[in-house]
């Protein structure tokens, strides 16, 4: 009779042992997918920023040379920023002050954006020299 209480015993802790790991085991699940969200969450602003810096670069370097060549990244920036702005609200849709947020960024990045085409002259996926002429471009170097 003790032999079979023992085993009884055993095995309800055993079983315990069993349902606590697995518990265990959902919540590690559950905290790392919190983990993911959160490393994509702090990834698409500096995404974002890297855009913008590639196409400001991209400007610079079409102010320079005037190649329509070196606008190619700027056009990437500026098909790619709208979806990872949607992106990133998608992501932070379970944070309201974050997604309060998102349309002033958004509207901060058009505003960017449009700043580099008129200072690029890019307009309508049309690259044109700027309106400058050289001497008044002379004179600011």
């Amino acid at each position: 009779m003790v032999r079979q209480c023992a085993l009884v015993l055993g095995i309800l802790v055993l079983a315990g042992a069993a349902a606590v790991m697995c518990a265990s085991v959902e919540h590690l699940v559950v905290s790392m997918s919190w983990v993911t969200h959160t490393r994509e969450v702090e990834q698409t602003p500096q995404r974002i920023a890297s855009d913008l810096t590639n196409a400001e670069s991209s400007r610079r370097g079409y102010y320079i040379s005037h190649d329509p060549d070196d606008l190619a990244p700027f056009e990437r920036a500026a098909a790619s920023l709208p979806a990872t702005i949607e992106q990133l609200r998608s992501l932070t849709s379970d944070n309201p002050h974050q997604q309060a947020r998102i349309p002033a960024l958004r509207a901060l990045v058009a505003d960017r954006i449009a700043l580099f085409a008129s200072r690029s002259g890019h307009r309508g996926g049309k690259s044109r020299p700027f309106g400058r002429s050289s001497r008044s471009l002379r004179s600011r170097a």
